[in-house]
């Protein structure tokens, strides 16, 4: 059921990417440092470069008691007022995990101090263009999922100065 609400979801955000301006104006590079709770504190770091239209892509690099996370992220972005944007979109990459119960996970690479394949969708909104509140869904070898809620400030990014 949490596949076919996640399917939905992302087919609405696709149909209200067709509403939105070609271009925006904006700074190329951003990173953005971010702290979280998914039971846990978690710590992170992510550097983007923005398109000129509303996509971005770049790196996450993350650690919290379950091990550390490094992956490819990529981001769409609905400006919905002057001072806050919604984005969504997802990372893969590599996790090095090394506290999920085995109890739960019924998953050789899970076990102990294991790297397995890392998968992170993820929604968010952005307030005057720095400071971003994001939901994602940590996903190790699609078979334990651990729920995140982090808060971040990009440095960088933001709107472009007009040229005189």
């Amino acid at each position: 059921m949490r596949r076919y609400a996640l399917l939905l979801a992302f087919l609405l955000f696709i149909g209200v990417c067709y509403a939105q301006k070609p271009t925006r104006e904006v700074r190329r590079i951003e990173i953005e440092p971010s702290i979280g709770w998914n039971n846990i504190i978690v710590l992170g770091a992510e550097a983007r470069y923005n398109f000129c239209r509303p996509w971005d892509i770049g790196v996450k690099v993350s650690m919290d008691w379950d091990g550390n996370q490094c992956c490819v992220v990529s981001d769409y972005n609905i400006e919905i007022g002057q001072a806050a944007t919604i984005f969504c979109g997802a990372g893969v990459g590599a996790a090095h995990v090394t506290n999920l119960d085995e109890r739960e996970v019924d998953d050789g690479c899970l076990l102990e101090s294991q790297s397995c394949l890392y998968f992170m969708p993820r929604v968010g909104l952005e307030f005057f263009r720095h400071v971003r509140l994001t939901v994602s869904c940590n996903a190790y070898n699609f078979k334990a999922y651990v729920p995140t809620i982090t808060l971040g400030v990009a440095i960088g990014g933001g709107k472009k100065k007009p040229k005189e």
